[in-house]
Formats: structure tokens, C-alpha cells, sequence
């Protein structure tokens, strides 16, 4: 008696216990997307105070690409025969998805005016900054190189491989083999291990080798320097060679070694807080900037933007007066957008996978998206044939109801036909609350349906009667 009660309870236990969803082929998530697009191309530049905005907003239920032509956006659905048929169409990000999530792939590695940035303004509290990030401000795009937190230290070395391809600026040079052959600089040609004689440029013949450290030293004298209590602000108006306008690394590889141009001042103690960023090279603007930011007792967050009274100042028509802030908070370099006009992003270059829980806010080149992956509710997706014959009791009870009936049937054989709907509709409705997961549908342990627009709790009987000894 009591094996045949455990396997009468084992066999009901498992028929009420949900069904698992299969994650790989689910078909219950969707994307909401909203891309707006600048109507101007301007530097890979987005205007976030301009209102010449095209707006483009789909829900998607497939895989696919987010193309852009022109000024309009579209959803491709044919990813395998995307082949681009106009210049102007650039694929902003790929859609898919793996193991039942819908992911963003970024596509454009080698456009650097279109790759994928988070949008630093959508985020609430800010962003952390991470190894080896690459934050953009306006057009001006500047490295993390170093920072040390109380858990943590990060320097850009050999050996730690950057996510970000195509944004590395080691400079491999090669050193000069003749004796005699003159620095261009100093006029003399002997070299030593920590002076080498290198071709630092693209200038050839008799100007083409500079010793490391005359190029050095004459860097030294083009540095305009700003310095607080606890920051440090490094400014080149032009850092290129003069002669052929070669933009210089920060640093130089020659025979496996790395060789710095620049020597910079990091706190003596090893317990102080820093962050070093080093701004990247830009077609339209030489200049290169880096600044180090010390934490200390009397301050702890710093404004940066174009205007003079920021602490970390940034000398480019894009960038706002107050475009952001860096602050140090709970033992992290924190970067927060001030309502930046060309706004201030994270470049992302791998692929991001969606959460139901909050929005992603993307930028790729002057065009913004917003994208979040959302689970449609399991009661609005019965099929056309149990509504159909929803729809076709509450018919027959009206005609029930209707006087002129009788004209037509007998009132037996309706009731006799609105008894059948009505049992093949309650068969229905409970094969369906069946195969609804109970993750998604249930209300304190009990079924939820919903049936012309109204939702039912469907409470389990309970069983009182005492099992059999």
C-alpha cells in the first residue's frame, strides 16, 4: 500500500511539474529597438541637443543586421546574402542569438568612426572605469594606460593583450646600422645601448636617424604643463615629426624592449590612488594630451571638458565647456557624463549580451541606439484556433439569447452544440495551462491564464485526505 501511494504521488508529481524551456530554441523573447540618426556627418559625431533626427523603431522576433543608408535605418532579416550594394550603407551591429539570448555583435572593426560605444549618459550611476578602456569625449579619444585603486592595479604592458584591435600605437623603429651616419639633431653619430640611433619617421636620406633621447629631450620642450595639488595635466600642441608631420608614439619597440618618450610623475607612496589617460592620435588633430590624477584627502572627483575652469582640460571645439566628471568612489575611477553636447562613451568590442532587467543604449557613429530584449507573456500567445473557438461559444450564446432563433434551429440542438464548445474549450484551456511554464506564469504557486482580455488565478485542490497506513 504504501509503494503503490509513493508511486501514485511520484506519477502526480510529475505530471502538474512545468515543462523546462528549451533555451536554444525558445521563441518567447523579443527586442524593442529605437535608433535615431543625425542627419549630419560630422567626425562620427552624434548631436544630442539637435532635433534634425531620424527615428526608426521595430520589434524584432528574429536574427538579423541593423543597416544603416543614408539617414534611414532598417532591420536585415537575409544575413547570409547582405552583401553591400551602396556606399553609403554601413552595418552598425549584427543581431543574433545563442543559447536562446539575443546578442549584440559588433561589425565594424576597422571604421573607426563607426564602431560600437555605450552611450555614458544612459547609464544612472555612472561608469566604472576597467582595464584597458578606450573612452571617447566629443571626437577626443583617450587610453586608460594606468590606474591603482585600493584592490587593484593596471598598467598597459606587452603582455596584457588589449580587447580593442586597431587602436595600438607601439611604434616599431628600426635602429641604424652605419657608423657613419649622423643624428639628424645632434650631428653626431655614436650610440649606446640607452641611446640608440633610431629612424623615429617616415623622413628618408641624411634626416631619416635621431637619437631616443635627443627626440626625447626635444618633446620636452614642446610640453605645455599644468599642474594642481593632485593632478597633472601634459599638453602637446603638435606631437609629429616637423618635417614630414608623422604623428609620434608615446612609445617605441626596438629589439623586444619598449622605450618611453615620455617620463611621468606617479605618487611616491604606494598606497595613493591614480589614473593615467593618454589621448589617442586623430586625423584632424595632432595634439596629444595625458593627464594624471592623484586622489588624495582634499579632493576626490575632477571636472573634465574644454572650458578653463575644468581640472582636466581638453582643447577640442567638440568637446563641451563641462562635458564630464571623474570621480573617485568606493574604491573605483568613476566617469560620468554632464550633459555633453557630442557625449561621452566606452568603446565595446565584444559582443554584449541583452538583459530583460534594464535598457542598453548604444552609439555607432552619428547614429544612437536604444535596445532591450523583452519576454512576451505566455498567456497572449494562444494559438488561432483556441481563440477561434472562444470567440465561437460567445457567438452561439448570443444567438441564444436571440429571439429570432428558433427560425432557424431547434433550441435543443443549440444547447446540445453549445455544450460541445464548451467542453472542447475547457480541454483546451487546461492542455494550455499545462504547457505554460510556471516561472513565468505563476502567482504564489498557483496558474495564471488570461481569457478575453481577463486574467484567472487557477488554484490547485488541495488533498485532506489522510493517506492509507
Amino acid at each position: 500500500m504504501e509503494n503503490r501511494d509513493r508511486k501514485q504521488i511520484s506519477e502526480e508529481g510529475k505530471r502538474l511539474e512545468p515543462k523546462r524551456r528549451n533555451s536554444a530554441g525558445s521563441d518567447d523573447q523579443i527586442v524593442l529597438i529605437k535608433a535615431m540618426t543625425w542627419d549630419r556627418e560630422s567626425h562620427g559625431l552624434y548631436d544630442y541637443e539637435s532635433r534634425r533626427i531620424s527615428r526608426f523603431e521595430k520589434k524584432l522576433t528574429k536574427e538579423g543586421e541593423i543597416v544603416r543608408t543614408r539617414d534611414s535605418v532598417i532591420f536585415n532579416e537575409n544575413i547570409v546574402n547582405s552583401a553591400k550594394t551602396d556606399e553609403d550603407e554601413t552595418c552598425l551591429f549584427r543581431l543574433s542569438k545563442r543559447g536562446g539570448v539575443y546578442t549584440i555583435v559588433p561589425q565594424n572593426d576597422n571604421i573607426p568612426n563607426d564602431r560600437l560605444w555605450v552611450v555614458i549618459r544612459s547609464l544612472k550611476e555612472g561608469y566604472v572605469i576597467k582595464r584597458h578602456d578606450i573612452i571617447k569625449l566629443g571626437r577626443m579619444k583617450f587610453r586608460v594606460k594606468e590606474f591603482k585603486t585600493e584592490t587593484e592595479y593596471f598598467e598597459d604592458l606587452d603582455n596584457d593583450q588589449s580587447p580593442h584591435p586597431g587602436f595600438d600605437e607601439d611604434y616599431l623603429v628600426d635602429r641604424c646600422h652605419e657608423s657613419d651616419t649622423n643624428c639628424r639633431f645632434c650631428w653626431t653619430n655614436d650610440q649606446t645601448d640607452d641611446n640608440p640611433l633610431i629612424g623615429a619617421c617616415k623622413c628618408a636620406g641624411s634626416i631619416r636617424f635621431i637619437h631616443f633621447q635627443c627626440v626625447k629631450m626635444w618633446l620636452q620642450t614642446k610640453v605645455t604643463k599644468k599642474e594642481g595639488s593632485s593632478h597633472c595635466t601634459l599638453n602637446w600642441k603638435n606631437f609629429e615629426c616637423e618635417l614630414c608631420k608623422t604623428p609620434y608614439p608615446y612609445t617605441f619597440l626596438l629589439d623586444e624592449k619598449r622605450w618611453f618618450l615620455v617620463d611621468l610623475n606617479r605618487p611616491e607612496d604606494g598606497d595613493t590612488p591614480y589614473i593615467i589617460l593618454e589621448s589617442l592620435s586623430s586625423e584632424k588633430n595632432s595634439s596629444r594630451t595625458i593627464h594624471v590624477v592623484c586622489i588624495n584627502s582634499d579632493q576626490n572627483s575632477f571636472s573634465l571638458g574644454r572650458g578653463h575652469d575644468s581640472e582636466l582640460r581638453i582643447n577640442d571645439i567638440s568637446v563641451s565647456r563641462k562635458h564630464a566628471s571623474l570621480e573617485y568612489k568606493d574604491g573605483n575611477f568613476v566617469l560620468t557624463d554632464l550633459k555633453s553636447k557630442f557625449g561621452t562613451l566606452m568603446l565595446i568590442s565584444e559582443s554584449v549580451k541583452l538583459s530583460e532587467q534594464n535598457n542598453k543604449t548604444f552609439q555607432i557613429g552619428r547614429t544612437v541606439v536604444t535596445i532591450k530584449a523583452k519576454s512576451e507573456a505566455p498567456w497572449k500567445k494562444m494559438d488561432k484556433n483556441f481563440e477561434a473557438k472562444g470567440a465561437e461559444l460567445q457567438r452561439m450564446e448570443e444567438l441564444l439569447r436571440d429571439n429570432s432563433l428558433s427560425k432557424t434551429y431547434s433550441g435543443k440542438q443549440n444547447s446540445k452544440q453549445l455544450e460541445i464548445l464548451s467542453k472542447q474549450l475547457s480541454e483546451d484551456i487546461e492542455e494550455r495551462v499545462q504547457k505554460i511554464s510556471a516561472s513565468e506564469v505563476s502567482h504564489q504557486g498557483n496558474n495564471v491564464i488570461e481569457i478575453d482580455g481577463k486574467r484567472y488565478i487557477i488554484l490547485k485542490e488541495l488533498d485532506d485526505k489522510p493517506s492509507e497506513e
